[in-house]
């Protein structure tokens, strides 16, 4: 869980998995994947500690100021691509997705093979939290 993250990170595998279910192309610039901003997502849901948390489709998508650009909201854990894939974009653009993303600079790193997800305000505002730092737990409830 990560409170300063507005995206949800996944192994690389998986995040190109879903993000090519929808149809969605990785745009190296921003570290997100280009999706149809028609596109009707479906709802996502996590179990942590048996407990479902479902996160709307609706709620997997931002856009540029403009609404003509559209990015999925989970994203590869993989940082720092200097890659181009000459898509055309918007100077402009990319710096919004950057400021929404964050600019990889310090961002999480995982080893290839490894199973980890970071989890961002995409999941954190669907619950509320509670941290037991004495008892190194934390804890979640619904918001409702």
């Amino acid at each position: 869980m990560d409170t300063g993250t507005s995206l949800i990170y996944a192994p690389p595998a998986i995040a190109q998995s879903m993000a090519e279910l929808i149809g969605g192309v990785f745009v190296p610039q921003v570290q997100l994947y280009l999706v149809d901003c028609d596109v009707e997502l479906p709802d996502l849901e996590f179990t942590i500690g048996g407990k479902g948390i479902t996160i709307p489709g609706a709620d997997l998508m931002i856009s540029d100021d403009s609404g003509s650009y559209c990015f999925f909201t989970i994203s590869s854990m993989n940082f720092g691509s200097t890659e181009s894939t000459g898509a055309d974009l918007a100077d402009e653009v990319v710096e919004q997705i950057i400021q929404l993303a964050g600019s990889g600079s310090g961002a999480p790193s995982v080893p290839e093979g490894m199973d980890t997800w970071l989890l961002g305000d995409s999941l954190l505002r669907k619950i509320y939290t509670v941290w037991d730092f004495d008892q190194e737990k934390f804890g979640f409830a619904d918001l409702a």
